[in-house]
């Protein structure tokens, strides 16, 4: 497993990490979710060895002293996993 500073997520993806975690707003949505990944100060992905997508974080910021963890998913089976650990 490795953590990745992304820049290029699929929708497919993304939809089903948010759906997996219980989130209805953005599979409604898709493209409220690209706008809001696209305005985060950092989008950071845990993938397995396949590249398949584990979680994801997302931070907002002011850019000079305030960042904010906003979003923290993690797929339910690989929860209590270690994803997202150091």
């Amino acid at each position: 497993m490795g953590i990745v500073v992304e820049g290029n997520l699929s929708q497919d993806e993304l939809l089903r990490l948010s759906g997996s975690v219980g989130w209805v707003g953005y599979p409604k949505d898709p493209e409220r979710l690209a706008r809001s990944l696209a305005g985060s100060r950092l989008v950071l992905t845990a993938r397995d060895a396949d590249g398949q997508l584990l979680g994801l974080a997302r931070t907002i910021s002011d850019g000079e002293t305030v960042c904010s963890v906003q979003d923290l998913l993690v797929d339910p089976e690989s929860q209590r996993g270690g994803v997202g650990r150091c």
